[in-house]
Order: C-alpha cells, then sequence, then structure tokens
C-alpha cells in the first residue's frame, strides 16, 4: 500500500493531464497541492519503444543555492513569499487540495543550518495566481515573477537526460529532484506505458530492510 494514492498509469491519450499526453513537460515536484508533499516518486517503464520521450531530472538544491549565491535577495523572496498550490480537477468530484508554502522551504528548525534549504514545493501548474493577486501587492508580484523566472532558468540548465527502457526504474527525491519528459511522436505503433508511485522515507527504508531480510520479495510486494 502507498501513502498517498494507488499506482498511476502513464499512456499517452488516457486522461486529462498533460502528464498522459505526448507533450514535452517541463520541471517540475509531483503532488504539491499536498501538506505535505510525498518525499519519493518512482517511474517504472514496461513498454517504451516511443520516438522521444526521454525522461529529464534536475537537482532544484543546486538551482536554488546559484541563485542565492548570485541574486540572494530574489533567492530570499521565494524562501519568505507564500504560495498556493491549488488542485480541484473537473473530472472528479468531492475532493479540492490546497498548500500553501514558499518555494524554498528552509531548515529552520535545526540552529545550526537554519539557512539551508529543507524542501522544495515547485509545480508551475499548480500555481493558484487568483489567490495571489487578492493577497498581495502589484510590485511584490512583479518582484516574486522576477525572481521565480531567474531560478527556472537555472532550473533549464545541466537536466540529466534519461530513456526508461523496459524493466527500468528512476527513484527520486520528491522535495528535492523534479522531473519532466521530452516530447515523443505518436503513432498507432507507438507504445509507451509507465507506472509511477509515491512513498515516504520511512515507509520505504523500511521496506528496504525488509528486502535485507527476506530477498525473496516480489517487486509488487516491496512497492
Amino acid at each position: 500500500k502507498q501513502w498517498y494514492q494507488r499506482r498511476v498509469a502513464i499512456t499517452a491519450g488516457t486522461q486529462d493531464n498533460i502528464a498522459y499526453s505526448a507533450d514535452k513537460l517541463i520541471q517540475h515536484l509531483d503532488l504539491t497541492h499536498y501538506n505535505p508533499p510525498p518525499n519519493v516518486i518512482g517511474l517504472m517503464a514496461y513498454v517504451n519503444n516511443a520516438n522521444g520521450g526521454d525522461s529529464t531530472f534536475k537537482d532544484l538544491f543546486s538551482a536554488a543555492y546559484q541563485l542565492r549565491a548570485e541574486r540572494p535577495d530574489q533567492f530570499d523572496l521565494l524562501a519568505t513569499v507564500n504560495r498556493r498550490n491549488r488542485i480541484n480537477p473537473t473530472t472528479k468530484k468531492n475532493w479540492h487540495h490546497v498548500y500553501e508554502s514558499p518555494v524554498f522551504v528552509l531548515n529552520h528548525g535545526n540552529h545550526d543550518n537554519h539557512d539551508n534549504l529543507y524542501r522544495i514545493v515547485d509545480h508551475m501548474g499548480l500555481l493558484d495566481e487568483y489567490h495571489f493577486q487578492q493577497t498581495s501587492d502589484l510590485e511584490t508580484r512583479k518582484r516574486w515573477w522576477d525572481a521565480y523566472q531567474r531560478y527556472r532558468s537555472l532550473v533549464n540548465e545541466n537536466q540529466l537526460r534519461v530513456r526508461l527502457e523496459p524493466g527500468v526504474m528512476a527513484i527520486a527525491d520528491n522535495w528535492r529532484v523534479s522531473h519532466g519528459r521530452d516530447g515523443f511522436q505518436e503513432g498507432k505503433d507507438t507504445h509507451r506505458y509507465l507506472r509511477t508511485f509515491y512513498l515516504n522515507w520511512n515507509h520505504m527504508q523500511g521496506r528496504l530492510l525488509e528486502t535485507h531480510i527476506d530477498e525473496t520479495l516480489e517487486l509488487d510486494e516491496i512497492m
């Protein structure tokens, strides 16, 4: 069992979400409308003969620390101004998720590392711009967007690109490592089937300990 939701199958043309299309996906962290977002994301490829569609990953901490070195004022802005992440899909009823947080969440609980990053909350598609307009002045919004655009330009640099072949799984820290995807060509003979799952670190560590004890566990039992 998982902490957040059932495993999700990712195939083109099956959902009203760009992730289930053949379009390019920009770098993002998943489920930023949860409080807190899940620690771990996994992507497992079952079928992939698509032309294109490589997965991309980026260490967002490196982009954030580079921004702090170059523009500490912009880093501070992204670490102090709350932005609301909201989702209320039209295809599902009876649920509406909202989580409010700065993009950069600092480690305030540790006095030795009070200025270090604890996690990042970054999904451009879930930002509630209407709420931002209602709760901030024009100058703050302008400065915030200038800082965010600079940070996102750093995110687009030096990404890791990986083709997930059948049987290959990618596991990433969903509080730190964003993921995206190159676009790919659709066709009647194109098949790209992935499944994604979400876990907390303590849940995953416990299962890994069990795996060391019982090496006969199957993948589905672990996840």
